[in-house]
């Protein structure tokens, strides 16, 4: 068993590092496989998701929060504008 240590750079994986694992890192490798693969694939959770509430989401509640984060992002920029001004005198 090896310890790779990679990077992805514009759609290839460069290699940074690679060497024979210790006796630790065999023990934790095994450890924590036979703790993320149940037996059963149905009882593996889905993800970090509320299904329902997802499906619940309309057309309208997507849009009315885009358009919350575009306010948001609109302040955001503003207050760094003004404490770069600041920052420089400008204002």
């Amino acid at each position: 068993m090896f310890v790779v240590v990679y990077t992805p750079r514009y759609g290839a994986i460069r290699i940074i590092s690679a060497r024979k694992a210790n006796q630790r890192e065999i023990r934790h490798y095994e450890n924590s496989t036979r703790e993320n693969c149940p037996v059963d694939p149905a009882s593996k959770a889905l993800g970090r998701i509320d299904a329902a509430r997802v499906d619940a989401t309309t057309e309208e509640d997507i849009a009315r929060q885009a358009a919350t984060d575009e306010a948001e992002a609109i302040q955001n920029i503003a207050r760094f504008v003004r404490r770069v001004r600041k920052r420089l005198g400008l204002s």
